[in-house]
């Protein structure tokens, strides 16, 4: 009976250990894997983002991806001005409904490359193919530029790529980012506040 009553208690035991492994284990993949919403410190380098490896910082700043869309009339009345007359092809123009990301860049004054041509945006993330995510990061008339990554943890690494009408563009750049917190839309509605006073709209 004593016997019967330790072997019983020497299962449950093991089973709450498994169970609690188990919970443990998932606790551990929700915090390495938080998902594609957040908002991420980016860089966008040329060749390398290492120094040392002869890497080039082109822009850096943040990106912003939401777990659904928003209307642009949910903004502050300056930013969705901004986004409507400044930025309109790239906030209309992907004609998939309202964005459901946004960003903020900036790049140095002497450097004239296509990445961070649009120093702020509201944009739209999709899934390309797998785990690969879209986001274009600046579209004009006859240009654009367009960024695909993929989010590991809390980690983010791809490419950023211009393309041109009737040219070949240059060489895909690095993109490299970190998830520092969940999505902050006031990133970038301050930066287009900012940018509209700038600009005397």
């Amino acid at each position: 009976m004593v016997s019967a009553l330790i072997s019983r208690a020497i299962l449950s035991t093991v089973a709450m250990a498994l169970v609690g492994g188990e919970a443990d284990a998932q606790a551990r993949r929700h915090v390495r894997s938080p998902g594609v919403p957040g908002t991420y410190a980016v860089v966008i380098c040329r060749g390398s983002c290492d120094p040392a490896r002869g890497g080039q910082v082109l822009t850096r700043g943040h990106l912003v991806l939401e777990a659904s869309p928003f209307r642009l009339t949910t903004l502050p009345d300056a930013a969705e001005r901004y986004f409507r007359s400044v930025t309109a092809l790239l906030a209309l123009a992907e004609g998939e409904g309202d964005p459901n990301a946004c960003f903020t860049l900036t790049r140095p004054t002497s450097l004239d490359v296509n990445a961070g041509q649009e120093p702020v945006g509201v944009t739209r993330w999709t899934k390309a193919s797998g785990d690969t995510i879209r986001v274009q990061l600046a579209r004009g008339s006859h240009t654009s530029y367009t960024a695909r990554f993929v989010i590991r943890g809390i980690g983010l690494r791809g490419v950023g790529q211009a393309w041109a009408w009737q040219s070949e563009g240059p060489p895909a750049d690095v993109l490299e980012g970190q998830r520092i917190g969940p999505p902050d839309r006031s990133l970038c509605t301050r930066a287009a506040e900012r940018r509209l006073r700038e600009i005397g709209r």
